[in-house]
């Protein structure tokens, strides 16, 4: 057996990348972005999607599940792959959301509610609910299956989403995103002025947070 390895970009070769990764026998790929060399929740950056994966779909349950979409009892997804015997519904973010510590744990909740949502005995012939983190990577979209065919992606007219439109199918109650935190985009000048011991401290003298 090869020796498993990770891709690490430094500058934007996704392109590259990718054609390189779908001749691979297993490859796959998360929607997070991640600090440093390590792809652990610890590191996780920022969340540019969620992905749902439903296991063992036949035609009829993957009509069902088109049909909930249809009628908005499931959120629509930007992607539907195709990976084998069941599907990876992709729910791209219009803007990627900041990753800390209280929000990671807000989307791990939102995907296990959205997760019982979707998966069902209408949309899944597998009783059995597998309840899956963020950062759960997936087969790479043209890369071999299981079964040897490829996967494959139809992409959906709805387009992104909003973390307000996902978090609106959550049954039980709606969850508490009101106190994300955003980046600034104050420059460092006026950062100086308005907070000179901060810049003192950390720029000038280079102390750790």
């Amino acid at each position: 057996n090869k020796k498993p390895f990770k891709r690490i970009m430094f500058k934007d070769e996704f392109e590259t990348n990718l054609k390189e990764l779908q001749k691979a026998d297993f490859s796959i790929l998360s929607g997070l972005t991640y600090f440093g060399r390590k792809n652990t929740m610890a590191s996780a950056s920022k969340a540019f999607a969620l992905i749902f994966d439903i296991d063992h779909v036949s035609e009829k349950e993957l009509g069902n599940y088109l049909f909930g979409i249809k009628n908005e009892v499931y959120p629509k997804p930007t992607f539907i792959v195709m990976s084998g015997s069941g599907i990876h519904a992709y729910y791209v973010f219009d803007k990627p959301i900041d990753l800390y510590p209280k929000t990671k744990l807000l989307l791990k909740e939102l995907k296990f509610e959205l997760t019982d949502l979707m998966w069902n005995g209408y949309t899944s012939g597998e009783k059995n609910k597998q309840f899956q983190g963020i950062n759960q990577g997936f087969r790479i979209v043209g890369s071999p299956t299981k079964r040897n065919s490829s996967v494959r992606a139809f992409k959906s007219p709805s387009g992104t989403v909003s973390l307000s439109y996902m978090n609106s199918f959550v049954q039980r109650k709606e969850l508490d995103f009101s106190q994300l935190y955003k980046e600034t985009t104050m420059p460092l000048s006026e950062a100086k002025e308005k907070y000179p011991e901060w810049y003192e401290r950390r720029i000038e003298n280079g102390e750790p947070k």
